[in-house]
């Protein structure tokens, strides 16, 4: 078991052999451990491995003498401590990153108050800030754009492959991506170049380019010492190209091991490969993978030249990614593929909720039209108001599970465009099977609520199931309509389909009340 320690003391000769020999004493190794004196006051962070658990250290530290501040933690606490470490003093950065695995230190930063990372940007030398961009959010990697010196980055956009040069070069601000590009080398720009085109959310956008790639006419030997001699992005695969760069085929390194090292390439090549275009969506990409069960799948133009690879790991990211995005969505907000809470700006999160607020509020107005316009009927039968919330919740629910069904379909693939009339055959069953009970319920309920006024009974059970009805085939359509409009089913479904739920419950309600009551 690990447990970080962070002392605050006043510094006295000694603070740190007697920290030492606590630990010692608690039969426990000091894994790493840091000191620095600022103006009367000694640091100390120390990650130590405890045998058993990590009680004694925490009940020793707290008796040491001479403590302004002591916190510990052990498991998933260890993150704390180095937040309140580096919140206290942002020097323990340059040791911390060498212990601390990327993952880690990207918790941290997002924890941190931004003048407190901006002191510790400009700390890291560029191999550790290029550790932090590959996987760190946007308004981050705008920080790090923007307090870093240029000089600086250029450096750490050296210490990242192509594909994630491109997409760190992409998310910086325009002045600063200018300078940037001008001040790289012209071979790395070259790579990079053809990127550049391509949207990051596409197949182009997320592949990997520096992989090992054959001409069909070369032997096994010669693409073995190629293997050896350069370090690619990935290894277990070997494309095969014919003399002008067409994907011709792939060999796996365990194919080359099987034959004599003279024999071509063409020999043992595999032709069973699915490939995709630089703009198809990296969604429609996760699915084909997904379908057909494949590793890795190549990058092709129009004509059939290879442009690289995309991995099942980049697919794992895109679906972490594309599932994070599509809740959002179902709530009316947009973020992009790097977004994180913890460190978004609060204006940005106002925004992206207020607009869609603002948007729903003003169509809801339709809804309170509606009631107005049956104020008489209201008057006259007041417990028709008392029912209201009943109509509008199951209406919200029942067209919310449904598209949500429809929306997860469609993002794995199941259900297209075209199986538009077999969705609707299948919601109108469902919604016949759903409104019945539900209709029956609302009757019985509605009967002992109103002391057996069989009028209102009957307007509310029948409204429950017309509106169901409705309702249902209505959710499951939205979704099929955007993916046809070529909009993401997820931004239209969620915040659409409880206002829409709303106007339709109530115009049907009190619509059909108000024929059997007053008429």
């Amino acid at each position: 078991m690990f447990v970080a320690v962070f002392i605050e003391a006043i510094d006295r000769p000694g603070l740190l052999k007697e920290f030492a020999e606590l630990v010692i004493g608690c039969s426990c190794n000091i894994n790493f451990n840091v000191a620095d004196k600022v103006g009367e006051k000694a640091l100390i962070l120390s990650l130590i491995e405890c045998p058993t658990d990590s009680s004694c250290i925490e009940e020793h530290v707290g008796s040491m003498t001479g403590l302004t501040r002591v916190s510990s933690g052990s498991n998933g606490g260890v993150r704390e401590v180095y937040v309140e470490a580096l919140d206290a003093h942002a020097a323990f950065a340059n040791t911390l990153i060498g212990v601390a695995s990327s993952t880690d230190l990207i918790y941290i930063l997002h924890r941190l108050p931004s003048e407190d990372r901006a002191r510790i940007y400009n700390l890291l030398p560029p191999e550790h800030l290029a550790s932090v961009v590959r996987d760190a959010s946007r308004e981050i990697i705008e920080e790090i754009a923007s307090t870093v010196p240029s000089q600086t980055l250029v450096k750490t956009c050296l210490h990242l492959s192509i594909d994630e040069l491109v997409d760190f070069i992409q998310l910086m601000p325009g002045h600063v991506r200018k300078t940037v590009v001008k001040a790289l080398p012209e071979e790395v720009i070259d790579k990079a170049k053809p990127l550049f085109k391509y949207p990051p959310d596409s197949a182009g956008g997320i592949m990997t380019v520096n992989i090992p790639i054959a001409n069909e006419r070369k032997s096994l030997v010669e693409v073995m010492n190629d293997l050896k001699s350069k370090r690619y992005d990935i290894e277990d695969v070997v494309f095969i190209v014919d003399q002008s760069g067409l994907l011709k085929g792939y060999v796996k390194l365990s194919d080359i091991f099987r034959e004599k090292p003279t024999a071509s390439v063409s020999s043992i090549m595999r032709r069973d490969f699915v490939a995709v275009h630089p703009f198809t969506d990296q969604e429609e990409v996760a699915k084909i993978m997904i379908e057909r069960d494949l590793d890795i799948v190549p990058v092709i133009d129009h004509d059939g030249g290879l442009l690289g690879v995309i991995t099942i790991q980049d697919i794992v990211d895109v679906i972490q990614a594309e599932y994070s995005e599509d809740i959002l969505k179902l709530g009316g907000l947009k973020a992009g593929r790097r977004f994180m809470y913890i460190s978004s700006r609060v204006n940005d999160l106002a925004f992206s909720r207020l607009k869609w607020l603002l948007l729903i509020y003003v169509i809801q107005s339709i809804t309170a039209n509606i009631i107005s316009s049956y104020e008489s009927l209201i008057e006259r039968a007041a417990i028709i108001a008392a029912f209201i919330p009943l109509i509008l919740d199951t209406a919200g629910n029942v067209g919310t599970q449904s598209s949500t069904v429809l929306t997860r379909a469609l993002a794995t693939g199941e259900v297209t465009t075209a199986d538009l009339i077999r969705v609707i055959r299948r919601e109108v069953l469902t919604s016949i099977i759903m409104g019945i009970p539900m209709a029956a319920v609302g009757f019985a309920f509605s009967l002992l609520i109103t002391w057996f006024e069989v009028e209102v009974a009957v307007a509310v059970s029948s409204s429950l199931f017309i509106v169901i009805s409705l309702i249902n085939i209505v959710g499951s359509l939205l979704p099929i309509i955007a993916t046809r409009l070529r909009i993401d089913p997820a931004v239209l479904s969620g915040p659409l389909i409880t206002t829409i739920a709303d106007i339709v419950g109530i115009g049907i309600y009190l619509s059909i009340a108000y024929y059997i009551i007053v008429i």
